[in-house]
């Protein structure tokens, strides 16, 4: 396969893709009844491959392609066995393999290949392997020490640091999932003093029980303008704050508050709820909806949550002026008809003028209906009047749509 795409390098990565595609084919019919056969040429693809596909005429990726798909197999064999206990499959050799390949890969075509050695050395023998081969990686490595004042790092120094890091963090990561956190915290607590980047000094420090802690240290770096990946460090700041304990902290309140009013959603709603004592929730929750309403953000999570917290003066103020889903109106409305049928019967009127907003024939049907519900809200005559009147203005302001006003006719409106 190799020397036939390397034969025609124009074509080479294409072939190169056509044939592993048929061999992974053909390996899976075999993967059940010779796991260590698959095993051993999914590995021997791996090495061979690495050395040939940068060096082939591959734009469109063709050859790169299939990689992920040939460590998904491996995945797949290795965990199986694992679990089934067949102890088919040298799991120490292949861990040992794939580290191999995941130091030497200096093209990145393995690069997602920590994350399968975490996945995959599960079993003693595996994991043993992993631990003893990165730490002695490690070992082999160059110290790194500061250069002279005044002086700029080298790019040798670099690479190296950043080779350091990696297997560090790689050796971090496993001892973390035997709750060995501490050399995980100490790798990131590096990096970020170094390069700036907390991610994972936050993320550890987080994993090890050290909430307070993570929460400051993401906060620190989001207020910093040089920050890195700062979508991701702000979701896991989202995250942390979101799931704690309750915490009265006024600090840790207003950062929710700020979370909702930026992004408004039930979730973080309930977080706020959460951290807010009972005897200032009242106060918290107007001030927050209140911002919203002002601000014209979210009318119906902000109708919802009126209601859900049992402020239908807030709710009915609210809906005179913004415009809220019509569904939710009248699910409003007759949540609140027994106690409240004017003002319910004032919502399925809005809902109905927001319906014949759309200009599609399709709403008629559920503005018929919207009114016939408002029709039978009107108890006392005094109050069958003001529909009629109310029906009459529907008519006028909509004249000019006969098929509505049949359908009208039709339900005796």
């Amino acid at each position: 396969m190799v020397q036939r795409a390397e034969a025609q390098p124009t074509r080479g990565a294409l072939l190169l893709q056509e044939d592993v595609g048929e061999l992974l084919a053909d390996l899976k019919r075999l993967a059940r009844a010779e796991p260590a056969v698959v095993l051993e040429v999914l590995l021997f693809l791996m090495e061979r491959l690495s050395e040939v596909i940068g060096e082939l005429d591959d734009g469109p990726g063709f050859a790169a392609g299939f990689v992920p798909e040939i460590m998904d197999r491996v995945r797949s064999l290795m965990l199986h066995d694992a679990k089934a206990g067949d102890c088919r499959v040298d799991h120490a050799s292949s861990v040992e393999r794939m580290l191999r390949l995941w130091i030497d890969d200096a093209e990145g075509w393995y690069q997602e290949l920590d994350g399968l050695l975490l996945e995959v050395s599960v079993t003693a023998a595996g994991e043993y392997a992993l631990r003893s081969r990165i730490s002695q990686h490690i070992g082999d490595l160059p110290l790194c020490f500061p250069p002279p004042r005044g002086a700029s790092d080298d790019l040798a120094r670099a690479l190296l640091l950043a080779e350091r890091h990696r297997s560090e963090r790689l050796l971090g990561e496993l001892l973390a999932r035997s709750r060995q956190y501490e050399y995980s915290v100490i790798v990131a607590r590096d990096h970020y003093r170094r390069t700036g980047d907390a991610l994972d000094f936050a993320v550890s420090l987080h994993r090890s029980g050290r909430s307070d802690e993570a929460i400051t240290v993401a906060r620190k770096a989001l207020a910093s303008p040089r920050s890195f990946q700062r979508q991701r460090l702000q979701e896991l700041l989202n995250e942390m704050l979101e799931g704690s304990v309750i915490d009265q902290a006024r600090e840790t309140r207003k950062e929710l508050e700020r979370l909702f009013v930026e992004d408004p959603s039930r979730k973080s709603f309930a977080a706020l709820k959460k951290a807010v004592m009972s005897d200032q929730w009242e106060r918290v929750r107007q001030r927050v909806l209140g911002h919203l309403q002002k601000h014209q953000k979210a009318p119906t999570l902000v109708f919802d949550l009126y209601l859900e917290e049992g402020d239908v003066i807030e709710a009915d103020g609210l809906v005179v002026v913004q415009a809220v889903e019509p569904d939710r109106l009248v699910e409003g409305a007759m949540g609140v008809a027994l106690d409240h049928p004017a003002m319910a019967a004032g919502w399925l009127l809005i809902a109905a003028h927001h319906r014949m907003a759309r200009r599609t024939t399709s709403v008629y049907p559920r503005v018929v209906r919207d009114l016939a519900m408002v029709r039978d809200l009107a108890g006392s005559a005094r109050e069958r009047t003001q529909f009629e009147r109310s029906l009459a203005r529907f008519r006028a302001r909509y004249a000019r749509r006969k098929k509505f006003l049949a359908l009208l006719d039709a339900a005796g409106m």
